[in-house]
This record gives C-alpha cells, sequence and structure tokens, in this order.
C-alpha cells in the first residue's frame, strides 16, 4: 500500500524540496508512472510527496500551460502534458519503458528542487550542475499550401501530383 506524506517548504513564489540521489524521471506523471501508483496520487494537489513505506518521492505540481521544455547538461527534451501536471518521479514508480529516456535524471548526490508557480518553472540544482523545466507556448504549426496538402493527400494512396 502507497502512503504519501508531504515533505517540502512552501517559499514566496511556490515551494521547496531537497530530495536524495538517484533516478528520477520528469513528466507527465498520468502517461509515466504505473498504473497502480498513479491512482494512488489522484487526492494529492501540489508538492514533494514521499511514500512512508518505500523511497519512493514525487514532485508534483498542476501548471496552467500544457507545453513545457527540459534542459539538462546537453540536451533539451520537449514535453506535452493535456491536463498541464507536471512529476518528478523516482524511477521505480515510473514505468521501465525506453520512450521515457530523454526525461530521465540521474543525481550523484543530494538535489535541490524549487517549483516557482508564477512562472511555471522547476528548477533542480546538485553543486555546480543545473536542470530546468519552463513552460513555454504552444508551438505554432507551419501552414501548409494546397499543393503540399494535395501532394501528401494523393501520396496515401500512391499518386504521384
Amino acid at each position: 500500500m502507497v502512503y504519501w506524506e508531504i515533505c517540502c517548504r512552501a517559499t514566496e513564489t511556490g515551494f521547496q524540496c531537497e530530495l536524495p540521489e538517484g533516478t528520477y524521471y520528469l513528466g507527465n506523471p498520468e502517461e509515466m508512472m504505473m498504473p497502480g501508483i498513479y491512482a494512488t496520487i489522484s487526492g494529492l494537489n501540489t508538492g514533494t510527496f514521499t511514500d512512508a513505506e518505500s523511497d519512493a518521492v514525487i514532485v508534483l505540481h498542476d501548471f496552467s500551460h500544457n507545453y513545457f521544455t527540459f534542459s539538462s547538461l546537453n540536451c533539451e527534451t520537449h514535453i506535452y502534458s493535456e491536463s498541464g501536471v507536471i512529476a518528478l518521479m523516482s524511477a521505480d514508480i515510473v514505468k521501465p519503458l525506453p520512450e521515457f529516456d530523454d526525461n530521465k535524471i540521474t543525481f550523484s548526490g543530494r538535489v535541490v528542487v524549487i517549483v516557482n508557480v508564477q512562472d511555471d518553472s522547476i528548477h533542480m540544482k546538485m553543486g555546480t550542475e543545473t536542470y530546468d523545466l519552463k513552460s513555454v507556448e504552444e508551438p505554432e504549426e507551419p501552414e501548409e499550401s494546397d499543393d503540399q496538402m494535395y501532394s501528401r493527400l494523393y501520396g496515401y494512396v500512391g499518386i504521384n501530383y
């Protein structure tokens, strides 16, 4: 049985916590968490929670945006959450799927996590290393010309336009 306990400090702009070293995943908890575990967070709103019976940790917030950019050491990953809920989750409560590898972070020491609810961001700092998740505006789809549309549609049935 999973029993979540809150373990964060409120700040002027959101909340802050410290997490132990380990592997974590950042993204949409509905998509990434194991189904049985996801059902246990339905009553949680925002904050950092630990499971009283295991080492599982989740940092959870319902942002006002759906599109995010996650910047880590040398890469940038785009994250989408239809509900706007983003979580930083212990690896042991995430489905072990290869498509989540871009959202994986391994901390070799304690990390400070600062969630800013005013600018919809999460900042993680471990020593001199920093990781950031920031909300971004919805990307605009490029306009498709009529010729491009006909080429695409006729191409589906094997006809060159």
